[in-house]
């Protein structure tokens, strides 16, 4: 499976990027990026899902999520915020799941498990 992460918080990026090599096996490729710019240096931008931060910087995550799909529709986008907050415009995207900082392994573990299009794994 193929795992995206992106958080303009450098620590809580830390923190989900722990998380997920904690919860997810060896086969499982992680990518976990701080800023926009940084997507445009990946080769391979189809991701099976994605942790995405709602506010990344002064840009829009939802937005974000949208230029993900692009190369994905099935990508499971979840979404990530210290907010609870719910713009209209986040289920054009489709998503997956929504994960309120600070989060557990736990809170995780169950998106991962309960993906809106499940990744194939074998």
């Amino acid at each position: 499976m193929k795992i995206f992460a992106i958080d303009d918080e450098a620590i809580l990026l830390r923190m989900i990027e722990a998380s997920l090599k904690r919860i997810c096996s060896e086969k499982d490729e992680i990518t976990a990026i701080k800023s926009i710019r940084e997507f445009d240096t990946i080769p391979d931008k189809r991701f099976d899902v994605a942790f995405v931060d709602v506010n990344i910087g002064k840009l829009s995550g939802v937005a974000f999520a949208g230029k993900l799909r692009g190369y994905n529709k099935r990508c499971n986008i979840i979404y990530v915020s210290s907010e609870y907050m719910c713009n209209a415009d986040m289920f054009d995207t489709r998503p997956s799941g929504y994960v309120l900082k600070p989060y557990s392994d736990d809170d995780i573990r169950k998106e991962l498990a309960d993906l809106r299009y499940p990744v194939d794994t074998s």
